[in-house]
């Protein structure tokens, strides 16, 4: 069975049995008490599992990238990162390793309440960007973390999330990766006190997240297209005007011919990087071939 397949079937199954809701206005972000007490438990009342490389030594005098993965609308980390594999991948290249979960709303669905339009459904007053703001510090803090290489890879209701991190959270951030998502509903709200790499994918078929941009509900906050998203991404970096697009390239593994086609920037401020992967027929759930995360890895750090 295709890994995609599998996920989406653990997808159903996490809106449909998830655990009994939380309740969303509760404080459960880290504190600044708990950056470097063991006591207190990564991520607060969301504890978060924090995975290290081989041969991770936090007192060796060494310094490691931290790689944060944050789950879709309705999933969990786990469930996500099975999808993805991006873990195994992260871990392999010597990152520190961390996927949170969202929020369990009253419709028993996780979440991030990430912008106007995805996906906080039932106005909660959670604030996630505080919470991963602390997540952030804690495991900086506690695992010899280079404050300059720290990561963010969000999928659907993550992506929205890992982009409004970029936005809001930007000294803590250095580079974010999305997977079908968008960002807020005003991109004029965006406003990073430095750059971001920003690295945005998506399939031009996806019927959750639309390539074209869109809304979820009848009157609800529309989102900006795929490619009006990077292009903001664009201005808000400093990039120059015009964006040059690539040859064809294969990251799914269906099908022979190469689907996908980046559209660059260049000259963006500080060097950072700004650009769009468009998957031609690409889904919202794309069964990617084995060698796709290690290139989103070599987006955040090129070798």
């Amino acid at each position: 069975m295709f890994p995609a397949l599998i996920f989406s079937l653990l997808l159903h199954t996490a809106c449909t049995t998830a655990p009994s809701p939380q309740d969303p206005t509760n404080a459960d972000h880290p504190t600044a008490a708990g950056l470097t007490d063991p006591n207190i438990p990564i991520g607060g009342s969301r504890p978060v599992d924090v995975k290290t490389p081989e041969g991770f030594h936090p007192k060796s005098g060494q310094t490691y990238p931290l790689l944060v993965l944050l789950h879709g609308y309705g999933s969990s980390a786990a469930q996500q990162d099975d999808y993805l594999g991006l873990s195994a991948a992260a871990l392999k290249r010597g990152f520190v390793f961390a996927a949170p979960n969202g929020t369990v709303s009253g419709s028993r669905r996780r979440f991030w309440n990430a912008s106007e339009s995805c996906c906080n459904f039932e106005s909660t007053t959670i604030d996630d960007v505080d919470y991963l703001r602390g997540l952030i510090q804690q495991i900086t803090a506690r695992y010899a973390i280079d404050p300059k290489r720290v990561y963010i890879f969000g999928h659907s209701n993550g992506a929205f999330m890992a982009y409004r991190m970029a936005c809001d959270a930007s000294p803590l951030v250095t580079a974010v990766a999305g997977l079908a998502g968008s960002l807020r509903s005003d991109p004029a709200s965006c406003k990073p006190e430095r750059p971001v790499s920003v690295l945005a994918i998506h399939g031009t078929k996806d019927r959750i997240v639309s390539y074209r941009g869109g809304h979820f509900s009848k009157g609800g906050a529309t989102y900006p297209s795929a490619e009006q998203t990077i292009a903001r991404w664009a201005e808000v970096n400093g990039c120059k005007p015009g964006a040059e697009t690539s040859e064809p390239f294969k990251i799914l593994r269906l099908g022979r011919k190469p689907e996908t086609r980046a559209i660059r920037y260049s000259g963006c401020r500080d060097g950072v990087r700004t650009e769009l992967w468009s998957i031609e027929g690409g889904s919202h759930i794309p069964m990617f071939t084995p060698d796709v995360m290690p290139k989103v890895l070599d987006f955040f750090e090129p070798r």
